[in-house]
């Protein structure tokens, strides 16, 4: 009797093909006794069983409007779709998510999904899932995150976590959905901040012969991030009319850029000349320049990718799992610092807004306790 007791149902839903699960909770709550709710139940299946079986479909009743499936009920059993009368945590994680679409940057969306996902499967699995949003506590929470930790996810993902449900949270309490935010009583842990790590000479000289031979779409993806510093997700959404090999430039759009700027890195001869030796430049400026086929293309390649092909080469390898693609990017500064760049140059090709931000950058991967370089780039050319 302290639990919700409600009615479901499935229906095929006409945009995804698959079927969908609907919450009734009404009117079961007044009712004092197990066998009163029972029955009451049983009138609600028949009614439904009545008006589905006429042509009734709750995707068409504007008294049973759905909030877009955002956080992908349709790919977990564990997380049913609920009507808009519906007090439960999943309603309104779903609602916050679907309402900050617009506002929000596509990694970021998708961080808020899995992490409200992984969270409402676990109230899932602790039989939590069907009770009022207004009912969730501090309390009732904090196992989420003490299991996290014990089942060795790091501080950092815990905190990241904990961010996301935070937010998603602050949200509800501004609209007067909840009194509280039950996460804002949790605390962040202290990371460990790690070293953004580079690859040593040594392992380069082995991926500069393994990764070519096995894939050398991957292997200029790398030599783009190697020269230019320029991210993975920016190089992914790179078309061939950004690339200006006469100028020796590369135009870093607004709308692939990190800070949503558009700006300009430049080509250094050694990737001058890879680019020439390939057949890119020959393909429409509208092409991107990582196609999905292997070559330019009209479709650019998924999102993890590259990152899944160059893993895979590590594991091969037996490489440091703690390396990344990302990695290579860290390398081409290192590589550019013990070479003597001109920081001011650095700073305009990592397209960081200040020396205080290229310089902790730096730090990050342990370029300046290289004594020679304190004692010799630093004096030469800080400013």
């Amino acid at each position: 009797m302290n639990g919700r007791w409600f009615v479901f149902f499935s229906f095929r839903n006409p945009q995804t093909d698959k079927m969908q699960r609907f919450k009734v909770y009404d009117g079961f709550h007044q009712l004092p006794t197990i066998s009163q709710r029972t029955e009451h139940g049983k009138r609600i299946a028949a009614n439904l069983n009545r008006r589905l079986r006429r042509g009734w479909s709750p995707f068409t009743d504007s008294s049973s409007a759905i909030y877009e499936d955002v956080i992908g009920y349709a790919k977990d059993k564990a997380l049913c779709p609920v009507k808009e009368a519906d007090q439960s945590i999943s309603h309104f994680c779903n609602q916050v998510l679907s309402s900050q679409k617009a506002h929000l940057r596509p990694d970021s969306i998708r961080t808020y999904t899995n992490h409200s996902r992984t969270f409402l499967r676990w109230l899932h699995e602790k039989g939590l899932d069907n009770q009022d949003i207004s009912d969730l506590t501090s309390d009732s929470v904090k196992p989420f995150f003490e299991e996290m930790t014990a089942n060795g996810r790091s501080n950092t993902t815990r905190n990241h976590f904990l961010s996301t449900m935070q937010t998603i949270f602050n949200h509800l309490q501004e609209g007067n959905i909840i009194k509280t935010n039950p996460f804002s009583a949790i605390k962040k842990l202290k990371m460990d901040k790690q070293g953004s790590l580079y690859f040593k000479k040594t392992q380069q000289q082995v991926l500069k012969e393994e990764i070519p031979a096995r894939d050398p779409q991957l292997w200029l993806f790398v030599q783009f991030m190697y020269y230019c510093f320029i991210r993975p997700k920016e190089l992914r959404l790179l078309k061939v009319g950004d690339i200006d090999i006469w100028e020796e430039k590369i135009l870093i759009r607004g709308d692939i850029s990190k800070n949503r700027k558009s700006e300009f890195v430049l080509i250094p001869p050694p990737l001058v000349k890879a680019i020439k030796n390939t057949e890119l430049l020959k393909y429409p400026d509208k092409y991107f320049v990582f196609g999905s086929q292997g070559v330019p293309a009209l479709t650019h390649v998924s999102t993890n990718h590259f990152t899944r092909h160059h893993l895979n080469i590590l594991r091969e390898l037996r490489m440091s799992r703690s390396h990344t693609l990302y990695s290579w990017k860290h390398t081409g500064v290192c590589m550019a610092v013990r070479e003597g760049i001109n920081l001011r140059f650095l700073q305009q090709q990592l397209r960081h807004h200040s020396m205080d931000q290229m310089l902790a950058y730096m730090k990050g991967m342990g370029i300046l306790e290289n004594e020679d370089f304190k004692k010799g780039v630093i004096q030469n050319y800080a400013p």
